[in-house]
Order: structure tokens, then C-alpha cells, then sequence
């Protein structure tokens, strides 16, 4: 699997293919420590699914297709966010919608941008349906499409903002902190930098950015080193923002973010050493945070402090 979600006693998980053949996304039920298969696998409409997600009320799943077409004649195999449904059973039901990202990326950073590479679609629930907030890696972009139902009660989704980060800055993940009032915390893979927007709920898609800041401990360039991002995290409270750096050939940083409750602007608080190289993803569970560091095959746990700073627990 590329990823997983785990969620009410589920765990829906989604494959990679190789070239344009599509991935598969499988439902399993959570059985003490075993995973039980459940209803039929679903394609998931394209190749490199790098994401699923599940909606707060259980009742959709997404998908980020990462890869695709190589022209605008291949459209089938095009890069797209793709949602089921989930059945009563929490099992996945019919495709609802797809939504491709056309040729071509941004082109900035030329060996990673050449073409749109959709890496998340994160749901946010809004007044009338969903907010699908999905930012593409290659095209510099944060794409925003609503989930609704008609008078029938089907539903489609549709275009509803795109808003632009900085030439070559690689959107990756975001996070989104406070339903009510949301500000969207978007992590930047390929510049290294955390963007801060404001989430429109009158009118339903990102705003521009209000702030940027970087990930790297100070000092770090002049070391001579190079790091991209990958996860973002914020904490259960909003009260921190938790982000990994991979640092090429060396130990993995976290960075961690102070964030401002009334204006949601960040400030950076402390760096920690990951214990292994490539940090791709960190979870966090009650009061600690695991980090998964691909590239040493370990993972790595930290205690998550009253006011969210990281202690390591010496375990791995």
C-alpha cells in the first residue's frame, strides 16, 4: 500500500501500479490485530494513488492519483482526485466523482513539475456538503472542489477555487485547523516552507497566502545541506503545527510551529532529530507522535508535552 486511513473500525488503504495501469483501493475491518477484508476491491482510477482520506461523517472517500498521462490523448489515465462512496456497512460503494488535473505543471523545478501531481485531498465539511481541498505538487497549485447533492440527492462535485503558491514551491499536504473559523497550513515539498491561508467559508475555497515560513533550522543552508518536506500535522488543540524535513544522506528534522489562535500565523519553536533518514509521514496518537523514517525502516516515537512541544521517548 502507498496509504492508508484508518477510521471508526476501518482501515481503507490504496496501491500504487506500475506504469498507467490503475491502483486499487481495499476496505478492511479492524479484528483485534488482524485486518479482515471486506466488500469488493475498487479501482482507484488511475496510477501512483498517493492519498486516501475519509470524511468526518464516514460517508465518502478520496483518492489523489499521483502520476498519469504523458499527453492530453491519454486523458483516461490523467491525474485526478476520485471519490466513492462508503455503504452502511462502511464497505465502498459507487465512484461519485472524478475530477482530473490537466497537463501541463508549473515546469519551475523542471524534474518534478513537469506535469500536475495531485498528492492529497483532504475533506473539510461545509453548509451544504464538502470542501475537497487538494493541492498539486506539480501545477503550484491548491485546487478546491465541493461535494453536494441535487434535488435528487446525488452527488457530483465540482471546480469551486484555485489558488496559486510560489513558483516551484511544491504544495504536498495541508492541514486545517479550527472547522469554524479555518486556517489552511499547506507544507511546500520542494521549497522546504509552511504557507499560511484562510479558508473562505462564505465562499468556499482557500484564500490567498498570509504568511511563509520555512521549515529549516537556522544555520541549515549555509551547512550546505538540501532537504525536501513531506508530512504536516497540527496538533488535537491547534496550539502546534508538525512538520517533517527529510535531509538528503542524513537524520530526518521536525519542525515544530507555534500558532497564533486569533490570527493563525506561525512561529517556529524547536527542531528535532528524527532518528532515521526520511521522515515520509508521522502520526499522532493521544499524547505521542510516531514518525515513520523510510529510508532506515524504523519508527521512531516522541511525547507530546501539555503544550505541545516533543520529547523523545527513547523508543523505537
Amino acid at each position: 500500500p502507498s496509504y492508508i486511513c484508518a477510521c471508526n473500525g476501518m482501515v481503507y488503504a490504496v496501491t500504487e501500479s506500475s506504469g498507467l495501469d490503475h491502483g486499487t483501493l481495499r476496505a478492511f475491518q479492524v479484528d483485534g490485530s488482524n485486518l479482515i477484508p471486506k466488500g469488493s476491491v475498487k479501482s482507484a482510477m488511475g496510477p501512483a494513488t498517493a492519498y486516501v482520506a475519509v470524511s468526518d461523517d464516514g460517508k465518502f472517500i478520496a483518492l489523489a492519483n499521483y502520476n498519469g498521462a504523458e499527453s492530453e490523448n491519454a486523458a483516461e489515465n490523467s491525474q485526478s482526485i476520485a471519490i466513492y462512496a462508503l455503504n452502511a456497512d462502511k464497505t465502498i460503494g459507487d465512484l461519485v466523482s472524478m475530477s482530473m488535473h490537466r497537463l501541463p505543471g508549473s515546469k519551475v523545478v523542471t524534474s518534478r513539475q513537469g506535469e500536475p501531481h495531485p498528492h492529497m485531498a483532504r475533506f473539510l465539511t461545509i453548509d451544504g456538503g464538502y470542501a475537497i481541498l487538494v493541492p498539486d505538487l506539480g501545477k503550484d497549485k491548491i485546487f478546491t472542489y465541493i461535494l453536494s447533492a441535487d434535488s435528487s440527492g446525488k452527488h457530483a462535485s465540482a471546480l469551486k477555487g484555485v489558488v496559486d503558491v510560489k513558483e516551484g514551491a511544491g504544495p504536498r499536504h495541508l492541514e486545517v485547523v479550527d472547522a469554524a473559523n479555518p486556517f489552511v497550513y499547506v507544507v511546500n515539498e520542494l521549497s522546504s516552507t509552511v504557507d499560511v491561508h484562510k479558508f473562505n467559508v462564505d465562499k468556499k475555497y482557500i484564500g490567498p497566502r498570509v504568511q511563509s515560513v520555512t521549515t529549516l533550522p537556522p544555520g541549515f543552508e549555509a551547512e550546505g545541506k538540501t532537504s525536501t518536506c513531506a508530512a504536516i500535522k497540527a496538533h488535537p488543540t491547534g496550539q502546534c503545527i508538525y512538520v517533517t524535513n527529510r535531509v538528503v544522506n542524513d537524520e530526518g528534522v521536525i519542525a515544530v510551529f507555534e500558532r497564533d489562535d486569533k490570527t493563525g500565523l506561525l512561529r517556529a519553536r524547536s527542531y528535532h532529530r528524527t532518528g532515521g533518514e526520511c521522515p515520509r509521514d508521522i502520526a499522532l496518537i493521544g499524547n505521542k507522535m510516531v514518525v515513520c523514517n523510510q529510508d532506515s525502516d524504523s519508527l521512531v516515537s516522541f511525547h507530546i508535552l501539555e503544550d505541545g512541544e516533543l520529547k523523545p521517548t527513547g523508543k523505537r
